[in-house]
């Protein structure tokens, strides 16, 4: 996913009258916008396709006469709190959402031609539910510890995902290693201010 610029834009909407703009969405957003602001937007976009996949996937459960459904209520929680860091899920939204997330995987490991569609979103999303915001995100990147914050996540969710672990240990486990993780990034920065100051005198 990206976000169209202004030329690219125009040049989309021109090709509209031949379908070629199908599956595309344009947003016209102010030139002096911070580029942050792209990023959350198309992580925005994954959240909808997400709900809108998940629509789909009740539907067709309905269909087949299956009771049981994905609420996908705690999505649009999931979107207020990308928007609003202030807003960030309770543990109930948390363990709501985990809950939701793996009920989507356990449908889609017993029910496999229904499964051409990914159903997992991107880890900022999953991360935030746990409170990292953004702009952390960001500062860990840049000290090349974000890529060890993602594949722990991925591990320690699998875990939950084929109950070798129950919710509660699995929220504990993660909690314990976004704090280990934002210690190690303090310790770094702190190092790099000693340095410089170091160096100056």
């Amino acid at each position: 996913m990206y976000v169209l610029k202004q030329k690219e834009m125009q040049e989309v909407m021109s090709k509209y009258s031949s379908g070629e703009i199908y599956g595309r969405v344009l947003i016209d957003l102010p030139k002096d916008r911070d580029h942050e602001l792209d990023e959350i937007l198309k992580l925005g976009m994954e959240v909808l396709i997400h709900i809108h996949r998940i629509q789909e996937f009740n539907r067709s459960l309905e269909g087949l006469g299956i009771k049981s459904k994905v609420d996908v209520e705690i999505y649009h929680r999931i979107l207020e709190t990308l928007f609003d860091e202030s807003r960030p899920l309770n543990d109930s939204e948390r363990q709501r959402f985990f809950t939701e997330q793996k009920k989507l995987w356990d449908f889609t490991q017993n029910i496999k031609y229904m499964t051409s569609n990914s159903y997992h979103l991107p880890s900022i999303i999953e991360l935030m539910a746990f409170g990292l915001k953004y702009s952390e995100k960001l500062e860990l990147a840049k000290l090349y510890i974000w890529e060890d914050l993602v594949d722990a996540l991925q591990l320690f969710q699998l875990q939950y995902e084929m109950e070798n672990i129950d919710y509660e240990k699995f929220s504990e486990i993660v909690f314990g290693y976004i704090g280990a993780v934002r210690n190690a990034y303090h310790k770094k920065k702190e190092e790099e201010k000693q340095m410089t100051k170091t160096v100056t005198d």
